[in-house]
């Protein structure tokens, strides 16, 4: 976005916005609309933009940029609609409709498991194409193992990571509504007998929202980030009961995690998220 360290760069190749959610508030705009303004931000006079996915308030302002800066738009799931056709704890295959003349079809494998990837494969195909016609050699075979190994090859951790079995751990870092919306979509699809959830927070989330998400069939193991924005207990385990989501409140990550690995039987899971700090002490 528009203060992100990374806009330093003044010609990049390309700019990529990949979603718009209501994260960081405070700094952003209490609105799609204002966010997605930060995040347009990005743009440069020359640099053709990618948008991943829109929302009706959200492309407006993305067109508005695009046009004020004279700069091609570009909007992904308008040329590519990937359907996921197989998957398992560790990775999944689709199916990409690819838009033109005449409609034609690709298959793809990837090594990051999560039901947002089926959106983020319509992001990297949308922004490779750009990036082919700007001069960059991407054949189509390196392009399909490169997705494929994309876990392997940039070493990403943390997004839908299985840290073991029985009982199957899987930790995430989403960290907003919108991020966890889409961890419990993925869990809801997967085999288990009893969901256990190590959870913690840092004090700018929106606790009440949060915790509206969230089973209340789960059984609950509540932690502190070890850092100074870390949700104190006293705050987030009264929150979460009062909430219907019952549990207690552990000293540490570790001793939380220890915890539900001590009471989950080999066909449970256990889901160790709501932060990207808490996740970051496990992994």
């Amino acid at each position: 976005g528009r203060l992100d360290s990374t806009n330093i760069l003044e010609k990049p190749l390309l700019s990529v916005v990949t979603n718009i959610s209501l994260d960081h508030t405070q700094f952003l705009g209490d609105t799609l609309a204002k966010i997605a303004a930060e995040k347009a931000g990005i743009a440069k006079v020359g640099t053709p933009m990618v948008i991943g996915e829109w929302l009706p308030e959200t492309k407006l302002v993305f067109e508005a940029k695009a046009q004020a800066f004279g700069i091609p738009l570009f909007f992904a799931q308008s040329t590519y609609q990937a359907t996921r056709t197989h998957a398992d704890l560790y990775g999944q295959q689709f199916r990409v409709a690819i838009e033109g003349e005449n409609t034609r079809y690709e298959d793809f494998s990837c090594d990051l498991p999560g039901l947002y990837q089926t959106r983020n494969i319509q992001t990297v195909l949308s922004a490779v194409e750009r990036l082919q016609q700007a001069g960059l050699r991407i054949d189509a075979s390196s392009l399909k193992a490169g997705i494929a190994h994309a876990a392997r090859n940039s070493g990403l951790r943390g997004r839908m990571s299985v840290l073991r079995e029985q009982p199957t751990v899987i930790a995430d870092i989403g960290h907003n509504e919108a991020g966890i919306r889409e961890v419990l979509a993925h869990i809801k699809q997967l085999t288990y007998r009893q969901l256990h959830i190590v959870w913690g927070m840092v004090e700018d989330k929106d606790l009440t929202k949060m915790l509206a998400l969230l089973p209340p069939t789960a059984h609950y193991y509540y932690v502190k980030p070890d850092l100074p924005r870390g949700m104190a207990l006293d705050i987030l385990v009264p929150a979460a009961n009062a909430a219907g989501l019952a549990g207690e409140g552990w000293p540490s990550v570790q001793a939380g995690y220890a915890a539900a690995l001590a009471v989950a039987a080999p066909d449970d899971l256990i889901y160790v998220g709501g932060s990207t700090f808490v996740v970051a002490e496990v992994i």
